[in-house]
Formats: C-alpha cells, structure tokens, sequence
C-alpha cells in the first residue's frame, strides 16, 4: 500500500491519509499500480470500530476509520492499523506500507517532470502542487487522478529516469517526509528507526484536530535549556513558538486545534506546562508508551495568534560527572510531516 499525507493538516505520521493506492508486483518485477478511491473503500466497513479516545473526543468521530488510522506515533503501529482497516475494506493483505506526505511528492514531481492529470488535463507541477491539494482536499477523484498519475509516472517511466527518482525518495526518507515498513524483517531491520531507543530522547507529535489545513499556515520554533544541578540532576525546559498566520477562519485556513503530545524519557517528572501565560500543569495527561513518558495536551491557536507552550521537567537519569566533566547526548526527534523547524538548544555551560 502506498498512501499520500496531506500535511498541511498534521498527523502523527506525517499528515490526514488523502489517497490510497496498491502497488502489485508479480514474480519480482512491477506488475500494476491502481489508486483507490477512499470514499469507496469507507462505505464497505460494515463493523464498528472503537477509534481512540484523542480521535473520539478531541476530533469528534464515533467510528474510527481508515483515514485517520494513522494515530500512533511509531509508523509500524499506525502501518499495521492501517493493514488492518484495508484488510477489512478492500480483502486483501499487503507485504507493506509506504508513505508520501507533500514535501515527498513535491520533491518527486520536480525529479519525474510535470503531471498531466488524464481527465482533466489539469498540470501538477512542484511549483503548484501544494496549492493545488490544498484548494482541492475534499475532491476525491482529484486525489485519485493525482495519485495514479504520480505512481505511474514514477513506477513505469524510463529507466534513464530511475536515477533522480531514487535520489528523491533517499532524501525523503532522511528528512521523515517518507516512511515505510515491510513485512520482510531483513528489508526492514535496513530502514527501522531505532530512536525510539534513546536514552534521553525528546520527541514532539502533534495532530490537527480542527478539520482545516492550517498547518500551511504555521511557523513553529523550538529551543529546549538544559540544567544541570551539583549532583547530576537535570531539567529540561522546552518552549515551542507558534504562530498561525492564518487571515481568518474560513477554510483552508482558520484555528489551530493541536493534540500536542510530548515524548520524554521514561520515569520522567513534569514540572510545569504553560501555554501563554496560562498554567496548564493540573490539565496534562500523563502515561507511558513505547519505553517513554508521554504528556498529552489540547490547545488552539486563532488566527493572527502567537502562543509559546513551555514543559519543564526532570529526568529520572542523573548526569555522571567525573573530574568535572560529563558526556551528556539529547536526541531531539523531528515528527513526519513537518519541514525544518528552527531548533535551539543551550548547554549548562552556556554554551548554544
């Protein structure tokens, strides 16, 4: 399965499922290409499914579906899920499960050239493409004539051709604007993150619950200060600065509704959370996933509105100091979907 993410409304992986298509391979070699319209595939779930509680509350939705079947923050959870719901919906069972949020695909049609779109003869360029998907979200066939196109533009061209195609999915999946996970664990041990593993990791996943692209909309920027006391404690304070410039609230654009969830190492203590100068400690939730601790936080950002949300806390590892000295490592993980965020970071020594 080959999916598109729109991420100009940000989700855990990347961005809203937009478009669906199966890639067949037969007896090793490329076999069809065949985009799915998604409208179609929903109407044949004939059982409910319990979404979770963020998706039921936070985004409204009674049932949950494969188009926001991309909720967990590791893309082999969310793949499987998806696996899952299209297993149900379309009968038939993958080898895998590849993803393209906009950045990729508008990296790959500057690569491939132009695309006409066969019944519309409308021109995608990498020019326009983002303006194009975002103006024309909620048409489906255009999805569906953009996804075939760009596949079998990719996948059936000249083979003179596969050299800047390849260059293009090496630099999305090392900025994360391309995911993938297999079912083959030897092809997949060569392409696994393992950062989930990091000691002392930090990790933002936000989800745009507000049924808009304001993601097109926002800047954000993040610096994180590390205190270190006499007997190795440390605290880590991280400020995320957002600015919706979005001009009102009329779709595209409009309010910023975020499910912010923050990934820190595990048994770690939250100290305080404020968004603006509101107090927001008492509001958090708190729990562990994947090896971490995770707080859990909604909030919404109006149009023209700069908000900075500030966590402070304390992790549970100390710093070992010998001679004075100490090797300290903090992996701040960027989330799918978003492009290159401005990051600071100052040491104890004062050193940025």
């Amino acid at each position: 399965l080959v999916f598109l993410q729109d991420n100009n409304e940000l989700r855990p992986t990347g961005g809203l499922i937009i478009s669906l298509a199966l890639v067949s391979f037969e007896g090793g070699k490329l076999k069809k290409v065949t985009a799915l319209n998604l409208v179609d595939l929903a109407s044949k779930l004939k059982t409910h499914i319990e979404p979770p509680k963020e998706i039921k509350n936070d985004l409204g939705q009674k049932d949950w579906t494969l188009q926001d079947s991309n909720w967990e923050s590791d893309f082999s959870a969310s793949a499987k899920q998806l696996e899952s719901f299209y297993l149900q919906e379309g009968g038939i069972s993958v080898d895998g499960v590849v993803a393209l949020d906009l950045w990729a695909v508008t990296d790959l049609v500057g690569k491939i050239g132009e695309l006409t779109l066969p019944q519309s003869g409308q021109k995608i360029s990498s020019d326009n493409l983002f303006q194009q998907v975002v103006t024309k979200a909620s048409k489906n066939e255009f999805l569906v004539s953009l996804t075939q196109e760009l596949l079998n533009k990719t996948f059936f061209q000249d083979s003179s051709g596969w050299g800047m195609s390849i260059q293009s999915f090496q630099k999305s999946l090392s900025q994360k604007h391309m995911l993938v996970y297999l079912h083959d664990s030897r092809l997949e041990a060569l392409i696994k993150d393992d950062n989930w593993a990091k000691v002392n990791r930090l990790s933002l996943v936000e989800a745009n619950f507000g049924g808009n692209k304001a993601n097109f909309f926002l800047d954000r920027a993040l610096s994180v200060v590390v205190s270190v006391d006499k007997d190795g404690s440390i605290s880590q304070k991280l400020q995320v600065n957002y600015t919706n410039r979005s001009q009102n609230k009329i779709w595209p654009g409009g309010t910023y509704k975020n499910r912010l969830r923050f990934y820190v190492p595990f048994g770690s203590k939250l100290v305080d959370l404020r968004f603006g100068s509101d107090d927001l400690t008492s509001k958090i939730e708190t729990f562990s996933e994947y090896g971490l601790t995770v707080y859990s936080i909604l909030f919404t950002i109006d149009p023209g509105q700069t908000k900075v949300v500030t966590i402070d806390y304390r992790l549970l590892n100390k710093l070992k100091i010998e001679n004075g000295k100490a090797n300290f490592e903090l992996n701040v993980i960027k989330q799918p979907g978003t492009d290159r965020d401005p990051l600071t970071i100052r040491l104890p020594d004062g050193q940025v």
